[in-house]
């Protein structure tokens, strides 16, 4: 135990080949209960064990940990994903960007795959430059907010139904 602290605790990696495949979420949900400072980064060989590992993980954990899919499109295919796994990259990348900006000592736990690994993504700055914090009280002209999120790849729609699409009704 003694020598999987000093690894984790140096940022090493580690590999799951002495444990059996079903055992290994919950591998992963004891390591983030031993190391609650340290993000946690599963990396698994596909979709599916990603899938899987994620479900077993949130059985053990109570709570879901975040997602981070590999695109389902190739570069050359000329279409956008899905917009559920571009808000999941997106999702993880704010989460991980926050501890670096705020420096949280507050672990997260990842499941990926090879595959998004490899794939490009934002740098934490501009992941950083990307993203508007609202509190209660703090006053925000909504077209400046159309614009802002319009420059973030939102679409204008008359009316919502899908993640990644903004409306302006009311003068709200």
């Amino acid at each position: 135990m003694q020598v999987l602290a000093r690894r984790v605790e140096a940022g090493g990696a580690l590999t799951f080949s002495g444990v059996g495949s079903p055992a290994q979420p919950f591998f992963a949900a004891l390591l983030r209960k031993f190391f609650s400072q340290r993000s946690i980064i599963v990396v698994t060989e596909n979709l599916k064990t990603q899938e899987s590992f994620q479900q077993d993980l949130e059985t053990w954990l109570g709570a879901s940990p975040l997602f981070y899919p590999a695109w389902e499109t190739l570069p050359h295919e000329g279409k956008l994903p899905h917009a559920d796994v571009i808000s999941d990259r997106l999702q993880t990348l704010v989460a991980l960007a926050d501890n670096l900006k705020f420096k949280i000592k507050n672990s997260k736990l990842v499941v990926t795959s090879v595959t998004a690994l490899l794939q490009k993504t934002f740098p934490p700055g501009e992941i950083q430059e990307r993203t508007r914090t609202f509190e209660r009280g703090v006053k925000i002209a909504p077209l400046d907010l159309v614009e802002f999120l319009e420059e973030q790849g939102y679409e204008p729609e008359t009316q919502v139904t899908q993640k990644g699409e903004i409306a302006l009704r009311g003068g709200i």
